[in-house]
């Protein structure tokens, strides 16, 4: 445990440094999330998500996954909604219904995979951060959305983003087998994931530099965290044990996959999304910034522990 820990710090630790930047930004350049969040959200992203489903090999089977991680955070963030009611009040419980279901699985998740599973993994996790974008762009930006405006409003909203339509395009596209990127564009699209990177992450220290007092929502904070670490991941293991139980869709490599990806970190993309939609940002980026923080812990030690016995159940 203590190598993966060393290794996941190793890794991971420098992504801190565009926390500091963009804490810095608003803190003393009294840089603005607005206009980095509308270019996130309405150019950069839709770029990056298109590229990286070319890319992505056309398999029928694979091409099911996104579906169904979407699926798994559509189930937590919908059902996070209903049960809260009694708990939280608009924006705060839309907020936190996005929160559930999402999962930082670009940022993150790649380097977990790399490191606890091998790098010849990662093309297939692919499809699971594809799966967690498709969520990210309809029931949770939906479920967001409610906290500033109406049904009607919402819908529209998820309409104009260009990712989701970016999405139903580049199915199209690799299923005629196209997946050749033209040279002379690479340079121009490896700037683009260099930017969805950085700009992402310093969305989170823009944040948390935008705080000016403590007086933070703990009761959002610490719900939050409870359902990222506890019930995000008992509801992919019992999916699993269902699949394992009748249709059999998940092979082993996969089951690993989906289990990693249960325990990583809230997205970095939620104070984006919080910004875009005139939600509470203060809280969004010290969630992050805290669920980051114990991930790095959090996953070694449940892939010393209880990770290994799933896996032999299924096996």
């Amino acid at each position: 445990m203590l190598g993966h820990f060393l290794l996941l710090l190793e890794k991971l630790s420098p992504l801190f440094l565009f926390l500091v930047a963009g804490f810095i930004a608003a803190r003393f350049l009294k840089v603005t999330r607005e206009s980095i969040a509308k270019l996130l959200i309405y150019v950069i992203s839709p770029i990056v998500f298109f590229e990286t489903l070319i890319r992505s090999p056309f398999n029928p089977k694979l091409i099911v996954l996104p579906f169904f991680y979407a699926s798994i955070c559509s189930i937590l963030g919908i059902a996070t909604y209903k049960l809260s009611k009694k708990f939280f009040r608009s924006p705060m419980r839309n907020l936190f219904s996005y929160a559930a279901g999402s999962a930082n699985t670009g940022y993150f998740g790649i380097p977990a995979t790399a490191i606890l599973l091998g790098e010849e993994r990662i093309s297939t996790a692919i499809f699971i951060i594809i799966g967690y974008n498709l969520y990210e762009y309809t029931t949770g930006f939906y479920l967001a959305a409610r906290g500033s405006f109406d049904t009607r409003e919402s819908l529209k909203k998820i309409a104009s983003l260009p990712s989701l339509w970016t999405f139903l395009f580049s199915l199209v596209v690799s299923a005629m087998g196209f997946h050749h990127i033209p040279p002379s564009i690479e340079p121009i699209l490896t700037s683009f994931r260099g930017a969805y990177s950085c700009l992402g992450l310093m969305m989170i220290g823009l944040g948390l530099g935008s705080i000016r007092t403590l007086r933070l929502h703990y009761k959002f904070i610490s719900c939050t965290l409870l359902i990222k670490l506890l019930a995000f991941p008992a509801l992919v293991v019992s999916v699993i044990f269902l699949d394992h139980a009748t249709i059999q869709f998940l092979d082993y490599s996969l089951v690993e996959i989906l289990l990693l990806m249960s325990l990583v970190p809230l997205a970095a993309n939620g104070v984006s999304i919080a910004t875009e939609l005139k939600l509470p940002t203060d809280e969004m980026a010290f969630t992050i910034t805290l669920s980051t923080a114990i991930a790095l812990l959090w996953i070694p030690l449940s892939w010393a522990t209880w990770v290994p016995w799933v896996l032999n159940s299924v096996r």
